[in-house]
């Protein structure tokens, strides 16, 4: 199969199509045809030598992908050739076919393209996991989100509009004018549940202000990680 590998450290220019045997799928895998895929910071800091596959991955860039199922292992449930997903992978998704487990695949959201789809997974994984599970998000808490205007902020005020079950404000936090523009665009603050602020350098005063008229904040920034209920992500 073609894919596209990292000859060296670099710009774009070092990235090359090459020729790659298929991936056989584990047994809790299925085997994608790729169709498009998502690219991302992690993919320009990968190119440039600075986010190195964890042990095991393949070496080949690509993180989210969605396409068309063509085999399946033994022992995976649900899915089977022929369906359509987007799909998390650990690398190897800047290629013609790729192998994903089971569990990390999604089905392709109905009115999205394959194309629109490929750049899911990353960022929603990413919030539900740690808004939703690692933080345990609960009714009637602020969701504070500085970073407002970015891949995971956008998906972060989304993701807690589906989820909506009585559940407090969630507060886009940005740095500039056009940042919250450009947040206002893709549709935050449309709801009385939502909010978009500008002044994300001032961050602790704004989760100061917010926790005297909230249960309790849960903090979603956009930088790093650490545990508790200040969640932090890349």
């Amino acid at each position: 199969m073609r894919a596209i590998e990292i000859t060296a450290p670099g710009g774009p220019e070092v990235l090359r199509v090459t020729r790659r045997p298929v991936p056989v799928p584990a047994v809790n895998e299925v085997l994608i045809e790729v169709v498009a895929a998502g690219i991302n910071r992690p993919h320009v800091l990968h190119r440039k030598g600075g986010y190195p596959p964890p042990p095991g991955a393949s070496d080949i860039p690509g993180l989210e992908v969605a396409g068309t199922i063509v085999a399946a292992g033994a022992e995976v449930n649900g899915w089977r050739p022929g369906d359509r997903v987007c799909a998390l992978v650990t690398g190897g998704g800047y290629a013609e076919y790729v192998a994903a487990p089971a569990p990390q695949c999604l089905p392709i959201p109905r009115g999205l393209t394959l194309v629109e789809a490929a750049g899911l997974p990353e960022t929603f994984f990413t919030v539900w996991v740690n808004v939703f599970e690692r933080a345990g998000l609960k009714d009637s808490e602020t969701l504070l989100i500085q970073g407002g205007a970015s891949r995971i902020g956008v998906s972060g005020i989304q993701s807690h509009r589906f989820a909506q079950r009585g559940l407090g404000l969630a507060v886009a936090m940005t740095t500039l004018e056009r940042e919250a523009e450009l947040a206002m665009e893709a549709g935050i603050g449309r709801t009385e549940s939502e909010r978009v602020a500008v002044g994300g350098h001032r961050f602790a005063q704004a989760a100061e202000t917010l926790q005297g008229h909230a249960e309790a904040v849960l903090y979603l920034i956009v930088v790093g990680c650490e545990p508790g209920r200040r969640v932090e992500t890349r």
